[in-house]
């Protein structure tokens, strides 16, 4: 598949939505926004592997293991170091959760145990990823010759989440709804039936440059967010998918979304996402343990501050700057020289 420049402007977006959740809860949690970053995540990465896995040539188990192959140089470097150093630096989380950890399923771990406030609590959705990649490429390989079949087992896996996300309608699950592969792959699904739809049957373009579509999208999706209903897990990933498709076809009609999408600094962001999202929270806990609440908040005299005295109550506003800027760093470096290195290795290895 072509590389689309403004598909790493989608991936800046995201992580910048989940930032603004976990930095500035007080705003993030109200906007809904770290839920709308992990849909976009979730849609782009279904959108993209199932366009790779569908066009690949080859029998099921060398189309199998060439993905799996990538996937892994990808993700599990810098995932099982940012593990491995907490591990052996006495970690307690890492230490007790050491097995679901290792084995992605850390996800079940935390809803069956309600955990909260731990350096490892955003990697349940990697675990739901890394789940999926193992399962979704047989079902597209197994019925990619029979496309009526695929479609169908596709929007079966759509409904079926959307089903319990909304109405519960399997209450044996309900403690695992919104951390566990199932329903949370349908967003996944979702990205990758508009990639099958856009194989097959391309999207009519009278209908991609229909003006009106991207100011509504952009209203729904604000009111949905903002307004406390479950049918956020339809509506959000629904248009997640439609601002793919639009990029996709490249028909985006707001010159100003598509230009801000292809900056440099935006796109880089958006390529070193993944990095700047694993590592942003254990920087963040232990940042604020050993160094910022001991040696920097502390120590301040706020009411020397006079109007600034306020900032004693709102934290969140230096934090978003200070940990945002410190994730950057440790990703820039992390993609510099571990990331980049390995991925060159792809094509040799896989």
């Amino acid at each position: 598949m072509r590389y689309i420049k403004q598909f790493d402007g989608i991936r800046f977006i995201a992580i910048a939505l989940v930032l603004l959740q976990h930095f500035a809860y007080s705003i993030g949690n109200r906007l809904s926004a770290g839920y709308f970053g992990v849909e976009l995540f979730f849609a782009l990465s279904g959108f993209l592997i199932t366009r790779i896995i569908y066009d690949s040539r080859g029998s099921i188990g060398s189309i199998y293991k060439k993905f799996i192959g990538r996937r892994a140089l990808r993700i599990f470097p810098i995932y099982y170091l940012v593990i491995g150093i907490l591990y052996f630096t006495g970690d307690p989380t890492a230490n007790k959760y050491i097995v679901p950890l290792t084995t992605y399923t850390f996800n079940y771990t935390i809803a069956a145990y309600n955990l909260h406030g731990i350096p490892f609590i955003h990697v349940w959705s990697l675990c739901v990823e890394e789940q999926f990649y193992i399962i979704w490429p047989f079902i597209i390989l197994l019925l990619r010759n029979r496309f009526k079949w695929l479609l169908a087992a596709l929007v079966s896996i759509i409904l079926l989440g959307w089903l319990q996300m909304v109405f519960l309608v399997f209450p044996m699950s309900e403690g695992y709804t919104y951390l566990g592969l199932f329903p949370r792959a349908y967003a996944l699904a979702l990205g990758g039936l508009a990639a099958l739809l856009c194989e097959k049957n391309p999207v009519p373009n009278r209908w991609l440059q229909l003006k009106w579509l991207e100011p509504v999208s952009i209203i729904v999706l604000a009111l949905s967010l903002t307004i406390p209903h479950r049918s956020m897990y339809v509506i959000a990933p629904c248009i997640a998918t439609f601002w793919l498709v639009k990029i996709y076809y490249q028909s985006i009609q707001f010159t100003s979304i598509d230009r801000f999408l292809q900056l440099r600094w935006v796109m880089y962001l958006g390529r070193i996402s993944y990095g700047i999202y694993l590592y942003h929270i254990p920087v963040s806990v232990y940042f604020t343990k050993y160094i910022f609440n001991p040696y920097i908040w502390s120590k301040i005299n706020f009411k020397a501050l006079g109007p600034l005295a306020g900032l004693q109550h709102q934290v969140w506003v230096v934090k978003i700057v200070l940990y945002t800027a410190l994730a950057i760093g440790v990703a820039h470096l992390s993609f510099k020289f571990i990331e980049q290195p390995l991925l060159k290795m792809k094509d040799k290895w896989f």
